[in-house]
């Protein structure tokens, strides 16, 4: 863990970092809490790789930060999956960062965007992001919500079908294959602001699912390339998320006065104050 801190400071430019949960001196758990400390670097996903499969454990380690969690041994094609899996969202986060600046939403009180595509949403996120508090934190819980409601609400992808293709390397051409078959009808977003609270409303027109199971990291699901984005926009993205049946829509707030240096590690490193003494 020490050596995995040191080598992490001399080489900062990286896109992904695999790590053992059990590791001499510093082990995955706190090494999670030291880069939520390095600038730059507390947004890189993590892959953590682990013999402890208990349940208790995986919730451990996807709390901790960690994108995916991964359970010993397993196939180069499972690796592969959650590599390609984390590096996607990855970018997808750096382009989001990185992209235009939308003042002008500062000043927004209420607005209704209608979205269909992938890139369409990420230019609503764009925008969205800029009238908000926490930027960074918000931009994440926004792209996995508007990203189910396209896949799922839209274009019909249940669980098993976008695990599948992800496994597969056939994700993007799956999208690209049910795009033209989509519902026509577009999915929604309503933003309000009050003096309070922004308030973010989703919808989408599929019939809807059974949400509960996903609001929250499942061990079930820990070693799965897909399945964790509604419990990251829960716990990491907004101060409550509300889904209203038959699970097509999703209530979302977030305080006005959230401070925008809030990220997702940092989060989720306050849910161990029992290591802050073990903090480097």
């Amino acid at each position: 863990g020490v050596e995995a801190c040191q080598a992490l400071k001399a080489n900062p430019n990286l896109d992904l970092i695999v790590l053992d949960r059990i590791m001499p001196i510093i082990d995955g758990l706190e090494f999670m809490n030291v880069l939520r400390h390095m600038p730059g670097l507390n947004t890189i996903p993590v892959i953590m790789q682990t013999a402890a499969a208990a349940a208790e454990q995986t919730i451990e380690g996807l709390e901790s930060g960690a994108l995916h969690y991964l359970h010993k041994p397993y196939t180069r094609e499972i690796f592969l999956a959650h590599v390609h899996a984390a590096l996607r969202v990855s970018r997808q986060y750096d382009r989001l960062m990185d992209n235009g600046t939308h003042f002008y939403m500062r000043n927004v009180f209420e607005a209704l965007f209608m979205f269909r595509e992938l890139y369409e949403a990420e230019s609503i996120i764009d925008g969205i992001a800029y009238a908000c508090p926490s930027i960074k934190s918000l931009r994440i819980g926004l792209t996995e919500l508007m990203r189910n409601a396209i896949e799922h609400g839209r274009m019909g992808i249940k669980f098993k079908k976008k695990r599948e293709t992800l496994r597969n390397g056939t994700y993007l051409e799956e999208l690209k294959k049910r795009s033209g078959s989509a519902l026509e009808v577009p999915a929604t977003l309503h933003f309000q602001r009050t003096t309070e609270e922004i308030i973010i409303t989703i919808a989408d027109p599929g019939p809807g699912f059974d949400w509960v199971p996903f609001l929250h990291f499942d061990a079930a699901r820990a070693t799965e390339p897909n399945g964790r984005g509604i419990a990251i926009a829960n716990k990491f993205g907004f101060d409550s998320i509300e889904y209203i049946a038959p699970g097509n829509k999703v209530i979302c707030r977030i305080k006005n006065q959230k401070s925008e240096s809030v990220d997702m590690p940092a989060l989720a490193a306050a849910l161990y104050p029992d290591l802050a003494d073990k903090l480097v």
